[in-house]
């Protein structure tokens, strides 16, 4: 059997890391986790559901794609996490896991 190497240049793994495209198809591939985290998540008029949505972010040269609500619905965290008197109703991170 034949020996393989493989080189990686680092400058082309960074220009590839921070390609528009590759954070549109990151979004992309989170758009069916958005929906079923807005379907999921507690409503009494629906803002806080419909405010979830996926964000880009870049740090360091690399791209992520964080799935969130936006800071006017900051008590959607409530429901996510529990407080001392409301019960913790996660919908976020079990929508998360089940596409993992």
């Amino acid at each position: 059997m034949a020996d393989v190497r493989v080189d990686f240049d680092d400058r082309d793994l960074r220009a590839l890391a921070a390609d528009p495209e590759v954070g549109r198809e990151m979004a992309r591939i989170a758009a069916p986790i958005v929906r079923e985290a807005q379907t999921r998540a507690p409503k009494l008029t629906g803002a806080g559901a419909s405010s979830i949505r996926a964000d880009q972010v870049i740090e360091r040269g690399e791209q992520e794609v964080h799935i969130c609500w936006d800071r006017d619905h900051y008590y959607m965290a409530f429901h996510e996490f529990g407080t001392r008197y409301l019960p913790a109703r996660p919908f976020l991170e079990p929508t998360v896991e089940g596409f993992r």
